[in-house]
């Protein structure tokens, strides 16, 4: 199981992270989601290795603006 750590701007609200949250999950393979409004930061876990153009297209799809990426094992 992987974790990655994702930094999102623009976030302001419950609504936003929740959809920031289902956009994530809305991806093949990603478990676990938990947003972070006031950090503006998502983590999430996935068996299988997630693209960082896989998360900057839902992310901005929504209205967002995707920041970084990190993965840990």
């Amino acid at each position: 199981m992987k974790n990655y750590y994702v930094n999102i701007n623009g976030m302001n609200c419950m609504n936003c992270a929740e959809s920031v949250r289902k956009a994530l999950i809305s991806i093949d393979g990603v478990e676990k989601v938990q947003v972070d409004l006031k950090k503006g930061t998502a983590k999430f876990s996935a068996e299988e290795p997630i693209s960082a153009s896989e998360v900057i297209d839902v992310i901005e799809e929504i209205g967002f603006e995707f920041v970084s990426m990190e993965e840990k094992s």
